[in-house]
């Protein structure tokens, strides 16, 4: 025996690294049968005294004694011969290490021999990563003219962890990757093509980013830099096929080779010369793990910088969703489409009639079983990327990843992605951006999101009108019932859905004169009563409408019937446009546009059923492409990741799918799901019978509640009104129409969606934002946040102003109001550094949305009239450079193609002849506001430690340079940013000539040029070689949004793409009106185009009846300056007051502000010169109080800002304004809580209105050659030795004063003796004490015009709560607490004299 067990355990020793990726596929039979009989036969013997151990078990207790059998087997060969540890013992050292992750544990298993030892698994795992990193990715992958993969969010929770002070998460949050065939025989079409793509072997990326500490962390990312900055200039080794003979096709023969290490690829959707991938075979379920960091140092390309073509090669340069195939019938239930719901109705109603002998899903697979079963799908899990799956970034980083893994555009046409409504989102913005560099990208949302984001929908409608009554009938109850009412649990919510649907339909059917009726006379009745009977109508709807929409879209994903999939998805887009699912409205949409311009090779694999998936291959067990995302790797991962810790991650992070895929196989194996031996699901009578009279009794449950409720009565005697008969309410009016026709609002809503997003019809109005449509739910209430220190600040500020301005009446006043106690205005700086920042864009929505809503001023599209033949296109290409570079970008020569690929090529193709790209120019040496901006950014790097820019900044960046891999980085260094720009203006000619597709083109460029040529304009034009100057449009402006005026004032028609508001303020005042201009406002990627004709706004402007009276020839002018006082670029915005704001009170006080008209309001805001700048100041000030006064309204006696100045005077227009305004800031002062709402200072707003002056100047220069900017000294900015530049927020002489106040208010004597002596300070200067002052007794005191001594502030709160202090709950507490309404009982201003120098404190601090 002994010789027979260490012969058994030297053959099985020997198998062991033959192919240690079979451990993953282990099958314990294969195992048994490879025993020797001789040996298994005694150890069975000994145990069970029987000789029938070897043969297929016939039950689960037979196959519990073979798994035994086996495992003492395996011990005992382990202990005669201690290296045969293959295979039981290695698999369950896995399995004790993924649990446990106790080393000690290990070791004590390994002592007694029931796991191999800690080494021997530690090479075992390196020599499954070694294997996995021989295979590569690619291999795996079944390609054809189309591929499928899907996306989604991996993550792994840990709530109970120990948590560190570096910590950023309990757990672990990533996006997991895989590719997913429907059907591998008969749904992947070949490539016509004979292009291969190279191999990734080793396809892997370095492990997850480590939490440690800060000091660690950054001496990692200092090595990574050095390291990566290193290789910019030494090859490194990758590997590429060797020409050995002895190399097999399945297993070639990798050598070292010398080559650069960047990917060196054309771009998305170029071709590029790229060798065969050798074919290998794989099994369903087959791992290649992928753990990226950093995908961009594992996509290596063979080759040398090459740069690719710009339309010669392009392959898929035809985006695939054209509008102009697109119709409202595809949006639209068809005759067919209606007909395939109403069939799967009737497919239910069948099984409401049939017996109660089993589930609906088994109905449903039983009906379907004569179809025969399904084809297994193949799943290859691709890779896991640790960032979050919820943003762009991400996104774009996965599609860099998947178009090298599958080849696209030389083994795959178009790559079909699927994820949830957040990634379709993402996918859709990035083709809106990158063009036709994605249009080989297929988004498609999953199917198990979508019926997901139903449940909402219809618990939203239903839960109060009924549901949540009959959920309790059924037992459900605490955090159950909450779990439905959250849809938090997808499983109970869906059966919960199901059983209810069940359940009404058996009472009508109970109710109907006819024992079994039909569908149509079923629903004939119900429709009948609805007619009588508001209440039958609701939930009528919900029977025969919205619940059986959410059936037949599960029907279909379970069937795998495209055709009724596509009808449900066009019956569930009105509710989603009814009740505001923000992301879900857009999205089926979009997603239905998709379909209309699927490829037709695509649209006939989903139509044959490769919109799902089937794990099992039985019928009626399909599963969305998301939902198999969400049970294949997500799930095996997240068995993997059983302690989710950056060092646990590091070590494990190419083993971990390999790892899930062994856990699943091994508890597959000792805990089989079927009977053994057998292919059937096991049939426990008992199990089945329970969970079938489970379900009858929750349906009886419900039947009876609506039965006792009379929730559908069998007759209606009158009308009751929507009412729920559960709870006795009643709908009121509101309620009443929107729960009966919310499906005819959604529909109008999604058409409206559809005619004006996706058709673009400009005749359209805008969707709402948001219904709010009311239904039987409670209304949310929105609690503000709002904390202690928040409200004691208010309860302490809100009592401190009212008692000053109580003792002012009374003759005393420790401060006059409306006094700053702030040295700054608050208003227009938070930080004393940098000016207020706000929303400028909200301007242009308040011109069309608002005040000119009939006028046609912002268009979805250029008009077709347009002359082509004299149209310009000018780009603003500093907004280029926002669109990072995909990673197969790999050259800047490539990036350099792609944007002019994606932006110049198109204005040609659309008949425009000169296009025009403009960039800062950044090389003149003067100061400006903008230095101001630069400075801050770089403080700001310095002060959080950001990595410093190691890049060469004096050598200038050729074609084949390499794109850097943080492209945010690398434009946040100036230097690096602005070497980009010279070599995109000086590097695009010989690119942009290819694009010409008449000889009348022309493409020019500025702003990028150094030398001789800065501030000229040099182009090329097609019908001529040579490189020319455009000297009628050269500029030595600053910003390209001034520069972009020079270029496009010589063209009668011109279109100016620049997302920045200030563009179109500038050019605003300088156009003709012969002139057609158009400003194109969308950023790279938005989901609508918007362009503003700025004719159209001209004449909207000139003609408004509350703008008449201003002067028609600086109308424009006014509206120019109007926009740069209320903030820009470089002026400051109002702290709580938005533009709209300042418009609306402008255009309702414009006479008064603006029109200079008589001598006590003169001066507009046109008045901007240093001439007149004074009669400017005094308009701006009106506008300043006007705005003030509208906000603050109630608060006013006068009838408007106007009459309010009348009852008011001066000595001079100046001092008028100046009394008026201060009238209006003491009114304000009593009414706002902080500094930042308060008026500015008279000083303050001068300055603030010479920035104004000096930015309007250099605006109206816009047009000319050279613009003369004012110095800066004089207009509200500092200079500090030539070089920094700070803004002068007041002047020193009113800083002094505050100072002084905010001092003897706060900073006093402390004497404990009366102050009568020398040792007062107060008396020794001769003045009374003041609040400041923290003495007791006090005798220095200032006496009132009664004669009577008036103590200090403080003294007078001690007095007043030591004699009306009283037990909790007296009077006294009661008015303490009618001063704020968030008071509590016990809350006192000030109750000690430790409290009130602890406020005193604070109030110093502050004001320091």
């Amino acid at each position: 025996m002994h010789n027979l067990i260490a012969r058994q355990a030297k053959t099985f020793k020997s198998r062991e690294y033959v192919d240690v990726m079979e451990l993953s596929q282990l099958k314990m039979d294969a195992v048994i049968q490879n025993i020797d009989s001789d040996l298994w036969m005694a150890v069975w013997t000994m145990l069970y005294g029987s000789r029938n151990g070897r043969n297929q078990p016939v039950s689960i207790a037979q196959h519990l004694k073979r798994m035994r059998c086996l495992y003492i087997v395996s011990c005992m060969m382990h202990a005669s011969v201690p290296a045969c540890t293959y295979p039981l013992h290695t698999a369950l050292s896995d399995v004790v290490d993924a649990h446990s992750q106790s080393s000690e544990l290990m070791k004590v298993l390994a002592r007694l021999g029931a796991v191999a030892g800690i080494d021997t698994y530690k090479r075992y795992r390196q020599t499954v990563i070694n294997e996995r990193e021989k295979m590569g990715v690619n291999a795996e992958i079944p390609r054809g003219k189309f591929s499928l993969a899907t996306v989604d969010n991996i993550d792994k929770n840990e709530p109970n962890k120990r948590m560190y002070c570096n910590d950023q998460s309990r757990g672990f949050h990533g996006t997991s990757i895989q590719s997913v065939t429907p059907m591998p025989t008969t749904g992947v079409t070949s490539m016509p093509s004979t292009a291969s793509l190279d191999p990734h072997p080793g396809f892997y990326c370095s492990s997850l980013p480590s939490r440690t500490s800060e000091p660690q962390a950054k001496r990692t990312c200092r090595s990574r830099r050095r390291t990566q900055m290193e290789a910019l200039s030494k090859p490194v080794v990758s590997f590429q096929e060797s020409p050995s003979s002895n190399t097999s096709p399945e297993q070639p023969q990798l050598t070292a080779t010398s080559t650069d290490r960047h990917d060196t690829s054309a771009p998305c959707g170029l071709q590029s010369d790229q060798t065969q991938q050798p074919a290998g075979t794989s099994t369903t379920h087959e791992h290649v793990p992928v753990i990226m960091e950093e995908v961009r140092d594992q996509l290596q390309q063979e080759g040398s910088h090459v740069t690719p073509a710009l339309t010669t090669d392009v392959v898929f340069s035809q985006p695939w969703y054209n509008r102009s195939n697109i119709t409202m019938e595809h949006f639209t239930l068809s005759t067919n489409e209606d007909q395939l719901l109403v069939k799967a109705q009737e497919e239910h109603h069948q099984f409401i009639l049939s017996s109660k002998s089993q589930s609906l899903k088994e109905y449903y697979r039983d009906a379907r079983s004569t179809a025969g079963a399904a084809e297994t799908g193949k799943i290859v899990y691709l890779g896991v990327l640790s960032e979050p799956a919820d943003s762009k970034q991400t996104m774009k980083h996965v599609l860099d990843v998947l178009h090298a893994v599958f080849g696209v555009g030389k083994l795959t046409e178009q790559l079909v992605v699927v994820g949830d409504g957040k990634t379709f989102d993402h996918l859709l913005s990035l083709q809106r951006e990158y063009g036709p560099a994605l249009s080989w990208l297929i988004p498609y949302p999953g199917d198990w999101h979508l019926l997901k984001a139903l449940q909402p929908v219809l618990f939203k409608i239903y839960w109060d009108s009924g549901l949540s009554s009959l959920a309790s009938a059924m037992g459900y109850r605490g955090e159950s019932i909450g779990a439905l009412e959250r849809c938090s649990n997808f499983r109970k919510c869906h059966e919960f859905l199901i059983m209810t649907h069940e359940a009404i339909g058996r009472v009508m059917v109970k109710q109907h004169s006819k024992p079994d009726p039909t569908f149509e006379e079923l629903r004939d009745y119900a429709f009948n009563m609805a007619k009588s009977d508001d209440t039958w109508e609701f939930w009528a709807n919900f029977y025969f409408r919205d619940i059986a929409i959410y059936m037949a879209l599960w029907n279909a994903i379970r069937s795998s019937n495209w055709s009724l999939r596509l009808a449900a998805v066009k019956a569930c887009a009105p509710l989603f446009h009814a009740f505001d699912r923000t992301f879900y409205l857009r999205l089926v949409p979009h997603h239905l546009a998709h379909i209309a311009s699927l490829p037709k090779e695509v649209l006939d694999h989903f139509s044959k059923g490769g919109f799902t998936v089937s794990l099992s291959g039985t019928a009626f067990t399909h599963i969305g492409l998301d939902e198999c995302h969400e049970m294949c790797v997500n799930k095996d991962l997240k068995s993997a990741i059983v302690h989710p810790e950056p060092g646990y991650i590091d070590r494990l992070a190419r083993y971990l799918p390999h790892r899930g895929h062994l856990l699943r196989n091994i508890m597959a194996e000792l805990f089989p799901s079927v009977t053994p031996g057998t292919d059937e699901q096991p049939h426990d009578n008992k199990k089945t019978s329970a969970r079938l009279k489970e379900r009858e009794e929750n349906i009886a449950s419900i039947i009876a509640k609506i039965t006792a409720t009379d929730l559908l009565p069998g007759t209606v005697a009158s009308n009751r009104g929507l009412t729920n008969p559960f709870t006795k309410q009643k709908a009121d009016k509101e309620q009443h129409r929107d729960m009966l026709s919310f499906y005819d609002i959604g529909t109008t809503e999604l058409h409206t969606y559809v005619r004006g997003r996706i058709l673009q019809i400009p005749t359209v109005e805008p969707p709402r934002r948001q219904q709010r449509l009311r239904t039987f739910a409670p209304a949310t209430k929105r609690k503000k946040t709002v904390s202690q220190q928040q409200k004691a600040q208010k309860l302490i500020t809100t009592c401190l102003k009212r008692r000053l301005a109580w003792s002012q009446q009374h003759g005393e006043c420790a401060v006059g109001i409306g006094d700053q106690l702030l040295e700054l205005p608050k208003a227009l700086t938070d930080d004393g550094v940098m000016p207020r920042h706000g929303a400028k864009s909200n301007v242009t929505n308040w011109y069309d949305q608002v005040r000119y809503k009939t006028e046609d001023i912002i268009l979805s599209c250029l008009p077709p009239a347009l002359p082509s033949q004299s149209m310009a296109v000018v780009f603003d290409a500093m907004f280029w450079l926002n669109t990072a570079p995909l990673s197969s970008t790999g050259t800047f020569g490539s990036y350099r193609d792609f944007l002019l690929q994606r932006w110049v090529h198109k204005c040609y193709k659309n008949g425009g002849t000169s296009v025009h790209m403009v960039f800062d120019d950044a090389s003149k040496a003067v100061l400006s506001p903008k230095s101001l901006l630069r400075q801050h950014r770089d403080a700001t790097a310095t002060a959080s430690g950001a990595d410093v820019c190691m890049n060469d900044h004096d050598r200038p960046i050729q074609e084949v340079d390499l794109v850097p891999r943080n492209w945010k980085k690398f434009l946040g260094c100036r230097k690096c940013k602005r070497r980009l720009v010279v070599f995109l203006a000086t590097k695009s000619f010989a690119a942009a000539r290819k694009l010409f597709t008449n000889n009348r083109q022309e493409f020019a460029t500025s702003g990028g040029f150094t030398g001789a040529y800065s501030g000229k304009t040099l182009g090329i034009r097609a019908c001529d070689p040579g490189l020319f100057e455009f000297a009628d449009i050269h500029s030595d402006a600053e910003e390209a949004d001034s520069r972009v005026w020079r270029h496009a004032l010589p063209y009668d028609h011109v279109c100016i793409y620049s997302p920045d508001t200030d563009t179109y303020h500038i050019g605003l005042p300088m156009l003709g009106s012969n002139r057609s201009v158009f400003v194109q406002l969308d950023m790279p990627g938005s989901s609508q185009s918007r362009f503003l004709d700025m004719a159209a706004l001209r004449h909207s402007l000139n003609g408004d009846p509350d703008l008449e009276q201003l002067p028609s020839t600086s109308r424009l002018r006014i509206i120019q300056v109007l926009f740069i006082a209320t903030g820009c670029d470089y002026i400051s915005f109002f702290a709580g007051i938005g533009k709209n704001t300042f418009y609306k009170a402008f255009f309702q006080h414009a006479t008064f502000i603006s029109s200079g008209i008589g001598l006590e309001t003169p001066g507009t805001l046109a008045d901007t010169e240093v001439c007149n700048m004074n009669n400017g100041l005094l308009a701006f000030l009106r506008l300043v109080g006007c705005v003030y006064y509208v906000k603050h309204a109630a608060a006013f006696e006068a009838n408007g800002p106007s009459s309010l100045f009348k009852q008011h005077s001066g000595d001079t227009a100046k001092q008028h304004h100046e009394v008026w305004l201060q009238a209006i800031r003491d009114t304000v002062w009593q009414r706002v809580e902080k500094e930042d709402d308060y008026v500015p200072s008279h000083t303050a707003l001068g300055l603030h209105w010479k920035r104004v002056c000096w930015v309007a100047n250099t605006w109206l220069q816009a047009n000319g050659a050279i613009i003369a900017t004012p110095p800066l000294t004089e207009f509200g900015w500092a200079v500090d030795g030539g070089q920094k530049i700070s803004i002068v927020w007041d002047t020193d002489d009113h800083m002094r004063e505050v100072r002084a106040l905010v001092t003897s208010l706060t900073q006093g004597c402390t004497c404990k003796t009366g102050c009568v002596g020398k040792r007062c300070k107060c008396a020794r200067s001769s003045k009374p004490c003041g609040p400041g002052c923290r003495c007791k007794d006090c005798r220095n005191v200032k006496h009132t015009q009664d004669g009577t001594a008036s103590l200090p502030i403080h003294d007078i709160e001690l007095e007043i709560l030591s004699s009306d202090e009283s037990p909790s709950g007296s009077e006294d507490d009661s008015t303490t607490q009618d001063c704020d309404p968030t008071a509590t009982p016990s809350t006192r201003l000030v109750s000690t004299d430790t409290e009130h120098n602890h406020i005193s404190e604070e109030l110093e601090t502050d004001t320091c």
